[in-house]
């Protein structure tokens, strides 16, 4: 059974039933509460460290530019999470207004999980689809075997990325 903090394979709910890799951040029993860019767990704030810049493709196909951050659960458990530097209050107002999870307290139902991406400005989640049922998990995996990035389409390949091949998930 996944634990707060992992990194899981499953399969989306709902009909277009792709694999997808995302952090759990709430097991069943939790507590969730998302304010902004806050995420609340069981009543504690998962705390935000900055470490530095980082770019990359987004799913718009535009180089954005970010800030990254350590983020650390009540349990210790640290990992990278990202928030795009061009999003201002207002973007993320729009955003949260279109967002099922955000600005209410919400507990995970048994046998479900709540997952986030960690690129937090450009990932579809249970922010916005709902829990993952235990049946949908596959796993954990273990590395990425390959790494790029589209543009449009299949054939528009924006960036074949290296430096994130063979990357161990902790």
């Amino acid at each position: 059974d996944p634990k707060r903090g992992d990194i899981i394979t499953f399969t989306e709910p709902g009909l277009d039933k792709k694999a997808l890799v995302k952090r759990v951040i709430g097991v069943p029993g939790d507590t969730i509460v998302i304010l902004g860019t806050n995420v609340y767990v069981n009543g504690k704030k998962l705390e935000r460290e900055e470490a530095g810049k980082v770019s990359y493709y987004s799913s718009r196909g535009r180089i954005e530019e970010t800030t990254q951050y350590i983020e650390t659960d009540e349990n210790g458990n640290s990992y990278k999470v990202i928030y795009n530097d061009s999003f201002t209050d207002e973007i993320r107002e729009q955003i949260s207004a279109k967002c099922p999870y955000c600005n209410r307290s919400f507990i995970v139902p048994e046998r479900n999980y709540f997952v986030m991406g960690d690129n937090r400005d450009d990932s579809l989640d249970s922010r916005y689809w709902g829990f993952v049922p235990r049946s949908n998990v596959q796993g954990k995996p273990l590395f990425v075997w390959f790494s790029v990035q589209f543009g449009n389409s299949i054939f528009d390949v924006k960036e074949l990325r290296l430096n994130r091949i063979g990357h161990f998930f902790k």
